[in-house]
């Protein structure tokens, strides 16, 4: 009997890599994710856009920052798996404003947004279960949590206040300890959440895997500059360093191994997010006339490419072209992260 295939692209917001406990954050901030196995983390991966309006859309589908125009005309990736015979569906924690990621969402055979009931990202999960439960044949889930937005002491129930104090009344200096106290507090929560949606998959036995991929990181007052969130015309190292994660089931490693060897083999090789799309076209083994193998880090075709970068005037720049502080490049230095 063939197994069924679960596919689920969980997008993260605003969840920057280096306050990561996986990514060697000094605090542990992602203990749900210990223990799990066949869990791989890449090491060096940065935005093609510090903006949610961009680069959602962008990976959601296969545009990227050097053509970025095919998004007037591709398909998007819940249109994919739908044509690949899988059921589809989009669940979110956001409200959409009639852009691309309204579309891409509308396109799904299942589309909840958890806005109508819920507050807290986990409210999906029951969601996600019941849907697994009660649905034959192979699926496809979009996951746009909430994530790490401001205000991030809203982003998780109590529960999880992990790092405290945590509560602020605004964003100024005087409150720099509290805010990063419950912004570590929401990757906190997110991990957890991965962490269950991982479980859920294990407990079934189904060809599955899970891709995890945050938007953009965001600015804490990390340095004198005191600059906070993200968005701005020029970014910063902190806007553009973002997790990247691929789980993948024993079911899927003894199927597809040598897809899960080249997913391992380039972990540490510098890419960006216009990894996403390719990647899990391959992983699903779905052909489109806009699959490049060569950005697909789980093919045997990959190549390394130089990294870009779509700017507020929607044109494409190398990411060592960008005109960086002296203080960011020297983060991606002390770091050991690429500029190409």
């Amino acid at each position: 009997v063939k197994q069924r295939e679960i596919a689920v692209l969980v997008l993260g917001e605003t969840s920057r890599a280096i306050n990561f406990g996986v990514y060697g954050y000094e605090r542990n901030t992602t203990p749900h994710l210990d223990s799990i196995e066949n869990l791989i983390v890449y090491s060096d991966v940065l935005t093609e856009s510090n903006t949610t309006h961009k680069i959602v859309p962008m990976v959601l589908s296969p545009a990227q920052a050097d053509n970025y125009d095919i998004i007037k005309r591709a398909k998007s990736i819940v249109s994919a798996y739908k044509e690949a015979g899988f059921k589809t569906v989009f669940l979110t924690n956001h409200v959409y404003n009639l852009g691309y990621a309204n579309y891409y969402s509308d396109e799904a055979d299942i589309k909840i947004s958890n806005r109508d009931n819920g507050i807290y990202d986990a409210d999906m999960l029951p969601h996600f279960n019941e849907i697994i439960d009660n649905t034959d044949g192979n699926l496809f889930f979009v996951i746009h949590l909430y994530g790490s937005h401001f205000r991030y002491y809203d982003r998780y129930p109590r529960e999880f206040a992990y790092f405290t104090p945590d509560d602020s009344p605004d964003l100024s200096f005087k409150y720099k300890a509290e805010n990063i106290n419950a912004f570590d507090n929401s990757i906190y929560y997110s991990s957890y959440i991965l962490s269950e949606i991982i479980k859920k998959m294990q407990s079934i036995s189904a060809v599955s895997y899970m891709m995890y991929v945050s938007d953009h990181g965001e600015d804490l007052m990390d340095d004198s500059r005191k600059r906070l969130l993200h968005a701005s015309p020029v970014p910063t190292f902190y806007q553009l360093y973002i997790p990247f994660m691929l789980w993948t089931s024993d079911a899927y490693n003894s199927l597809k191994g040598e897809k899960v060897a080249n997913v391992m083999a380039n972990k540490d090789v510098p890419i960006s997010n216009s990894a996403v799309f390719h990647t899990m076209m391959d992983m699903s083994s779905i052909s489109t006339e806009y699959l490049r193998k060569d950005y697909a880090v789980s093919s045997d075709e990959f190549v390394w490419h130089s990294r870009e970068y779509l700017t507020d005037h929607y044109t494409s720049c190398k990411i060592k072209d960008l005109q960086l502080r002296k203080y960011d490049w020297e983060q991606f230095d002390k770091r050991g992260k690429s500029i190409e």
